[in-house]
């Protein structure tokens, strides 16, 4: 099909052919006029389509070339004929060219080519002339009208495109002036970075000169640290060798006390063998301790020397006790020798007056009186100026008496006929024991009363069953003993995981030291030999002892020669200090002696007795947090600016101490961080969880 519209676009397609027959006298017309018959002698030269030559023939053939945007106008071809030649009729092939017109260019004009041969002059030439003119001027106007409207149509698409270049010119300004902005932004950004970079250079400049400073500084204060630290090197050899000093006085006391009553003795000649061997002992350690005292001075081996003293003085002390128990057997003993004596001769007195059978009077009987022992006028040894000294007297005191009393109990405890009795005794002190809490006031005096009720001999209903512990003699020291005992292990077991359960137990135990000193001579001396840090004082190793026994003097749990784990030791000592730190601030039951029986002061010697002693690892450290934690708001209240005072000291000196010995760190970290934050607040130490009120019990 578009081979079909292709050809009947080429020129040959678009001749009209006349089918119609014609006669012969048309086609000579026809001939004729293609063909008239040439003038005579008579031609016309023509230079222009205006010539009125005659006898010519024109042809004239338009071709238009059409494109998309307008219509080409039309070429002229004139071709002048003469004679019966065939026109020749130009091809146009424009259909099968391309074209590709030119928006800014002109249509071209209409070209007419007139091919120009000398023929003779028609006498239709002048129609001829007049037909062309006429078709010229008509062209003319044709072309006219595709010129205009082809410049309108130029003008148009010169619009569109100036206004299309012209968004185009304002989207590339405002493109550019975008670029422009951003380049300025970048550029103040830029710059704006370069200060900042060069601020922090500076900055970091000044930092570096102020650390530096500060090393410097640091540097000095190492240095000064150091010779601070060789001063108290030196301040505490002093101190110990004035402490040794002090116990080889101490020592020369009790020796001569010792030897003072042992001489004084009446019936010297009746003491035993093993109080013969103690006093043949007492006498050699001066001696030893005279040699002791020189090789303290004379070497640097203090801390064994002041050990062996220690030992020294401790056998002292056991002897002057024993001395007395010797002195009151032996005048026992002699006691009754001479009355036996006394018996005897009076019975050989009344043989021999009987055998004279003499009426003698019966003889009268000298009185016989035992001479009376001596005053005790042992001097109590005031050693104020050293804490240690005064510890160990204490402990030493404590446990002595703690010694005497187990002691006296063996009987009971292994009278196989006593147990249940002594079976009953434990269930009425363990029963109000265990069920203490803080649930209520009344529930507290419940238990305190049933307790004081049982150590004072008052019988008390357990189970439905009544009990007394005046059934046995020694029922109401073991009942004592055995609730001193039992409160301490509840500081251990139970503390230890919960703390704030210890101000209710340290409630029960305040009020039953006030309705019995005795008891609290018990708790402190059990408290002293679960914990030894409660003194604070802890002995040096013996060269003679195994490690396992002074691990269980240490406080150390031993089985099968297994000793206890570190953080399980910390833990449990942590709960004995908290409840033994309870009973400082807790206070007094009301209806008591308002005065408390053991109170915040003590809180204050022991911390003091802890600055004086050496660090343990670890222990130490914990020991004092817990001490500071439970009784530091009322050390504030009663010392203000005393127990800042000692704050400080605590921390400045002595907390590098315990970083020195510490194995794990946390202990020590946590009470410096403890410190430091209550010396920022002016000492102000919140209350712990779980104290009562003064007026709960």
């Amino acid at each position: 099909m578009n081979i079909l519209l292709q050809l009947q676009n080429t020129s040959k397609g678009k001749l009209h052919y006349n089918n119609k027959k014609e006669t012969l006298e048309q086609r000579k017309k026809w001939l004729t006029d293609i063909n008239p018959p040439p003038s005579i002698n008579k031609f016309h030269k023509g230079n222009s389509l205006n010539s009125t030559s005659h006898g010519a023939s024109f042809e004239v053939q338009e071709n238009f070339s059409k494109n998309n945007n307008y219509e080409e106008e039309p070429s002229l071809y004139v071709t002048c004929y003469s004679g019966l030649s065939p026109p020749k009729v130009p091809v146009s092939n424009e259909s099968e060219k391309e074209h590709k017109p030119e928006i800014s260019t002109p249509p071209p004009k209409p070209k007419v080519e007139i091919v120009e041969k000398f023929t003779p002059v028609s006498p239709e030439y002048n129609s001829s002339s007049k037909l062309i003119k006429e078709y010229e001027q008509t062209y003319e106007k044709k072309k006219e009208a595709a010129i205009a409207k082809k410049r309108q149509e130029f003008d148009q698409n010169m619009a569109k495109l100036t206004q299309l270049s012209e968004e185009q010119l304002m989207i590339r300004e405002k493109q550019q002036n975008d670029q422009l902005k951003s380049l300025h932004q970048q550029t103040e950004q830029h710059l704006k970075e370069k200060d900042e970079s060069e601020k922090q250079v500076q900055v970091m400049k000044e930092s570096h000169r102020q650390h530096q400073q500060m090393l410097d500084a640091k540097v000095l204060e190492v240095e000064k640290r150091k010779q601070q630290l060789k001063d108290e090197a030196r301040k505490r050899q002093e101190q110990i060798q004035a402490m040794a000093q002090k116990i080889h006085a101490s020592i020369n006391i009790l020796i001569n006390q010792y030897i003072t009553e042992f001489e004084g003795c009446p019936h010297k000649e009746y003491f035993s063998e093993a109080a013969k061997a103690t006093s043949t002992q007492i006498r050699s350690i001066k001696t030893k301790a005279d040699n002791l005292l020189e090789s303290f001075k004379a070497t640097m081996s203090k801390q064994e020397d002041l050990k062996k003293l220690m030992e020294l003085f401790e056998i002292c002390k056991r002897g002057l006790e024993s001395v007395k128990t010797h002195i009151a057997d032996a005048n026992k003993k002699g006691k009754e020798v001479e009355e036996q004596k006394a018996l005897a001769a009076k019975a050989a007195q009344v043989a021999q007056e009987q055998q004279l059978a003499l009426p003698v009077p019966p003889a009268q009987a000298d009185a016989i009186s035992t001479p009376t022992n001596p005053s005790n006028t042992s001097t109590n040894i005031k050693t104020s100026e050293d804490v240690m000294v005064d510890a160990l007297e204490e402990y030493t005191k404590l446990q002595g008496k703690l010694l005497k009393i187990t002691e006296s109990l063996n009987t009971f405890v292994n009278n196989q006929q006593m147990k249940k009795y002594k079976f009953e005794l434990q269930k009425a002190v363990n029963t109000p024991i265990n069920a203490i809490s803080p649930e209520s006031s009344s529930h507290l005096q419940d238990k305190l009363h049933r307790l004081t009720s049982l150590l004072s001999g008052q019988v008390v209903e357990l189970s439905g069953q009544r009990i007394s512990a005046k059934e046995a003699p020694e029922g109401i020291l073991f009942c004592k003993n055995l609730a001193a005992k039992m409160i301490v292990k509840k500081g251990a077991e139970q503390v230890s995981s919960k703390h704030e359960t210890a101000f209710a137990i340290a409630a029960v135990a305040v009020g039953l030291w006030c309705h019995d000193a005795d008891i609290g001579d018990l708790l402190l001396a059990h408290f002293h030999k679960a914990c030894p840090y409660t003194i604070p004082f802890i002995l040096p190793k013996q060269e003679k002892q195994s490690l396992e026994k002074y691990h269980e003097y240490l406080g150390y749990k031993v089985e099968d020669k297994v000793i206890e784990d570190q953080d399980k030791f910390l833990k449990r000592m942590s709960g004995v200090m908290r409840l033994y730190a309870a009973i400082l601030v807790t206070s007094p039951p009301r209806g008591s002696n308002s005065v408390h029986p053991f109170g915040i002061e003590h809180a204050w010697i022991w911390l003091s007795r802890v600055l004086n002693s050496p660090p343990q690892p670890d222990i130490t450290a914990t020991m004092i947090y817990d001490m500071l934690y439970v009784t530091g708001h009322l050390l504030h209240e009663q010392f203000r600016n005393q127990f800042l005072k000692l704050l400080s000291c605590l921390f400045n000196e002595y907390v590098p101490k315990l970083r020195s010995v510490a194995v794990g760190g946390g202990p020590v970290s946590r009470l410096e961080t403890f410190i430091e934050n209550v010396i920022k607040s002016g000492g102000k130490i919140a209350k712990p969880e779980g104290l009562l009120p003064s007026n709960f019990l």
